[in-house]
């Protein structure tokens, strides 16, 4: 992670801090995987501080190298999902314990780090939220009963997730989200379902939260423009749906 960080503060030296702390990284996941089998009280913390860790180093990755061509942002977004849910089943697994631990702070949903949601505007939130339910319902016809249901859970959990971020100032769902709604909303992010992709790239204005932070810089404004460059690829009206995104993104980079 320091490495990492000083790819970051060194962006001419990006390459090699980022190469020592890949190394690093894979070294470590070495005795987390071979932990995570025996998972007990008196590891689970260790374990949870770990997985934090390698999500964040993941964000960092991508922050540090955004113009590496092996992982678009889009890509970088389902490691980073994929990680969060391995977290996930540490803290169902071994809630107890690391609530009572000296990370149990992290999991109380009114603390936690400080966000970055000056950007966001009331009025101009709910507005985006409706397009996104006018967008799915326009495209209803096009799709079962159980995929509209679908679409319109992850929004509204998606509304309620911006609302936490904005009432507590902390960034704590801004990570959680992903966790707490189906799967298959990534899985048909991953089958390159626009209107799927449509509300990650929402998600990507969320993520926005934690450009006060090194690790998240950049992040979400980049998969922001890498999905809207999918969407408009297909037809050009999805531009008035990726239009707020975009220029939330465009605010926040240029503070």
């Amino acid at each position: 992670l320091s490495s990492l960080h000083l790819a970051h503060l060194d962006p001419s030296s990006a390459q090699f801090y980022t190469s020592t702390g890949v190394a690093y990284q894979n070294h470590g996941l070495a005795g987390f995987k071979s932990t995570l089998s025996c998972m007990d009280s008196e590891n689970s913390t260790a374990l949870f501080a770990f997985s934090i860790i390698t999500i964040i180093l993941a964000l960092a990755v991508s922050v540090t190298t955004p113009e590496a061509p092996e992982s678009t942002p889009s890509e970088a977004l389902q490691s980073v999902v994929e990680l969060l849910r391995g977290v996930a089943v540490i803290i169902d697994t071994s809630q107890e314990g690391i609530r009572s631990g000296i990370f149990g702070v992290l999991l109380e949903p009114e603390r936690g780090p400080t966000s970055n949601h000056d950007f966001l505007q009331r009025e101009e939130l709910e507005s985006a939220m409706a397009r996104l339910v006018h967008r799915s319902d326009q495209l209803s016809k096009y799709v079962g009963p159980l995929q509209q249901q679908l679409y319109i859970s992850c929004i509204h959990s998606l509304q309620n997730a911006f609302d936490h971020v904005m009432a507590y100032h902390n960034i704590s769902m801004v990570l959680a989200w992903p966790v707490t709604i189906s799967k298959k909303l990534m899985e048909r992010f991953q089958q390159k379902d626009p209107m799927a992709q449509l509300i990650w790239m929402h998600y990507g204005v969320l993520l926005l939260a934690i450009n006060n932070r090194w690790w998240g810089k950049g992040f979400g404004a980049r998969l922001i423009d890498n999905v809207s460059e999918t969407l408009h690829a297909i037809d050009e009206e999805w531009t008035i749906y990726t239009q707020w995104a975009r220029d939330c993104a465009k605010a926040v980079m240029e503070q």
